[in-house]
């Protein structure tokens, strides 16, 4: 499983990368690339240690290629650092903003977004807040306090942490794991949870909202 942030280097120093995808092998067919063993690109991910994706200082360029080719040199990599850099600067986000649209950011401490649209959302940090999680966007973690008011349409969190919260679920939105004490208000429509671990819990579930797996005391309160 590739990691966030994923990206091609040609042989030439040109930069292959979209936030939005984290598959290499995607990047390659994508961009038509063939890789047929003559080392004319490489492979690469720009991650961070311990879920630091705000702080640039902890992000390590790691070459996911069996062996690096001599035309990726020190300076290449240098400039290519610097490149990942100034596309993560557009991402992580340290000031609250009124609408994020058809992008991907990460949420510092703090943060709060009214409206978040087809985003692709990294991480939540904690006491960032989204007003409202709407289309097909997709939030991968929530620490801390982290919090979501209202999540619309296809909207989906992968997974929960510490006392992050989700306060309503509408339509066909839906959270894959919860973990710690989250929680999660009330349910409607056919929104979803997959699995609750631990001290997780879920306040109301209403139409046909569904619940699929309870480990320890995760907790169904009241079902209507």
């Amino acid at each position: 499983m590739c990691k966030f942030l994923s990206a091609i280097v040609l042989k030439n120093g040109d930069l292959i990368c979209d936030p939005f995808i984290d598959s290499h092998e995607v990047l390659i067919e994508n961009y038509n690339l063939r890789d047929n063993n003559t080392n004319n690109f490489i492979r690469i991910e720009y991650s961070p240690n311990n879920n630091d994706y705000f702080d640039l200082t902890k992000y390590k360029l790691h070459i996911d290629e069996i062996s690096i080719p001599n035309w990726f040199t020190n300076d290449l990599n240098d400039i290519i650092t610097n490149r990942l850099n100034n596309i993560l600067n557009k991402i992580i986000i340290k000031e609250s903003q009124d609408i994020l649209e058809n992008r991907v950011a990460i949420l510092c401490d703090g943060v709060t977004v009214d409206v978040v649209n087809n985003c692709k959302i990294i991480i939540m940090y904690g006491n960032s807040r989204i007003k409202k999680l709407m289309g097909d966007s997709y939030v991968n973690k929530m620490f801390n306090n982290s919090q979501i008011d209202e999540m619309y349409n296809y909207s989906q969190v992968n997974e929960m942490y510490d006392d992050s919260y989700v306060n309503k679920m509408f339509d066909n939105s839906r959270i894959i794991c919860m973990n710690c004490d989250s929680k999660i208000f009330e349910m409607y429509n056919y929104s979803q949870v997959h699995n609750l671990y631990n001290n997780s819990h879920v306040n109301v579930m209403r139409d046909n909202s569904q619940v699929n797996f309870l480990y320890s005391n995760g907790t169904c309160f009241f079902i209507c």
